[in-house]
């Protein structure tokens, strides 16, 4: 964990600066001493048992009384519940945490976060409050990769930590951590997940009585704190159409489709194993392993931006999936490149897939040697100029071929994080090689970030390892 490039501190004091920036307008200087005495009875754990619970309750629910008393720039929410320490979540969570592996495990109930920060900085002798700090303003700054919140509280995308801290609904808690060398893994489960798609909680008069407090039965409020509050067992959510997994959907074949697109041809995951006229298994594997190579020396910061010997590596991942191949987006790809073009396709007629294109000027029959040759040029587009170091899709990045004959599109969607499918089909267009793949979900997203920057596999919800970066959604 926690892979540091040479370019690593010049980016981390330009992004503390916006951080920085960020907290202060949205947190004044409001602290909340009261903490609570909180005994856990046979849990291992390392959090001190009085009142160090208290101290960690005291902190998370401190955003929650800055926002519905529109602190900052906070807007003032309604319905806003408090949290309350669990503690059978607390023993879940404390024998979750793994150093070794450095994933989470309680995404399928819990709105689980993690963090892994070095404690040099935090200071010797640093207990829980601090350490629960740390991981809040480490999430916080969610806020600022993806570009802050819309007018309705929306959760979206790059907002997973910051929504599962933050969520209305949710009104228990449980957090711990674990040291690993200088490192320290922390983590905290919430019982109620956001739902993507949704307000993350909604603007409006915080309450003043009881009947203020709608979202459970029974609920009271707490009026000098403006939170709801309700210590009952909270229903299992229902899963809806906008729930965080269906970013694509599913087919009976095994792919993904994107909305308004649909497969040229009947697939099934055994076509994986066999060649066809467009695309062989070795190239096949050749693709995705050079895409999932490439991600990982990004990932782990390994990448230097821009043409100079002399610049600084690109900052290291908190999130980059790794990619799969997908069939369906090899039937597409095999669509568009049998039409001989040359060029990429219209996006209307691919909404939400990303693609990548190549001409070599003859023929190459072996896949494995042509994607090899494909994947080198994509890639190498970011040595050819640097890029921005907020890592952010912009006009300037996207239009830089019509401005300096520089195209570092192919580069973008490779790198892009959340894509993780790819696709790809060659065909012989009167002597020349054309080569396209296709990316789901689409990557290039105007004034989104390309990753987002964090420590190696910090922002990840599944299975990760610190050797590759990569994060494999389980």
């Amino acid at each position: 964990m926690g892979y540091k490039s040479s370019g690593e501190k010049k980016f981390k004091m330009e992004l503390l600066l916006v951080v920085a920036t960020h907290l202060l307008l949205f947190f004044s200087s409001t602290t909340y001493t009261n903490a609570e005495n909180i005994t856990c009875q046979g849990i291992t754990s390392t959090i001190p048992t009085d009142p160090g619970r208290g101290k960690v309750l005291a902190v998370f629910n401190g955003i929650r009384k800055d926002i519905v008393n529109g602190v900052g720039t906070w807007k003032k929410a309604k319905n806003m519940y408090k949290l309350f320490w669990d503690c059978n979540m607390e023993n879940k969570v404390a024998n979750a945490i793994n150093p070794a592996k450095g994933k989470m495990t309680l995404t399928k109930k819990y709105a689980q976060n993690y963090v892994i920060f070095n404690t040099t900085a935090v200071g010797t002798g640093a207990g829980a409050e601090a350490y629960s700090k740390v991981a809040r303003d480490e999430w916080l700054k969610e806020l600022t990769y993806a570009g802050g919140l819309d007018k309705n509280q929306t959760y979206k995308d790059g907002l997973d930590f910051f929504a599962n801290m933050v969520n209305a609904k949710a009104t228990k808690v449980a957090c711990a951590y674990k040291p690993d060398g200088s490192n320290m893994h922390y983590s905290c489960i919430f019982n109620v997940k956001p739902i993507k798609g949704q307000s993350i909680y909604e603007r409006g008069t915080p309450c003043t009585k009881n009947a203020k407090c709608t979202t459970y039965p029974g609920s009271v409020c707490i009026t000098d704190e403006k939170l709801c509050k309700y210590e009952g067992d909270i229903p299992e959510p229902e899963v809806t159409s906008t729930d965080a997994t269906t970013a694509t959907n599913v087919n009976p074949t095994g792919g993904t489709t994107a909305t308004g697109v649909t497969p040229t041809a009947a697939t099934t995951t055994a076509d994986i194993k066999l060649d066809n006229a467009y695309m062989t298994v070795a190239g096949r594997t050749k693709v995705v392993n050079a895409h999932n190579y490439r991600r990982t020396l990004l990932a782990t910061g390994q990448i230097r931006n821009g043409k100079n010997p002399s610049n600084a590596n690109l900052p290291t991942a908190a999130f980059m999936s790794k990619m799969e191949y997908d069939m369906n987006l090899e039937a597409q790809a095999i669509e568009h490149a049998k039409g001989c073009s040359l060029i990429k396709s219209d996006e209307s007629t691919r909404t939400g897939i990303g693609e990548n294109v190549y001409v070599h000027n003859t023929v190459i029959k072996d896949a494995v040697e042509l994607f090899n040759i494909v994947a080198i040029c994509w890639w190498t587009q970011i040595f050819q100029d640097g890029i921005n170091n907020q890592l952010i899709f912009s006009e300037n990045l996207r239009d830089k071929q019509a401005k300096k004959n520089i195209d570092q599109t192919a580069f973008t969607q490779i790198a892009w994080a959340n894509t993780n499918k790819i696709g790809c089909a060659s065909v012989d267009c009167s002597g020349k090689s054309f080569v396209v793949c296709r990316y789901s979900p689409a990557g290039n997203i105007l004034n989104q970030p390309i990753y987002r920057i964090g420590y190696v596999c910090q922002g990840c919800q599944g299975t990760c390892s610190s050797a590759d970066g990569l994060c494999i959604m389980t």
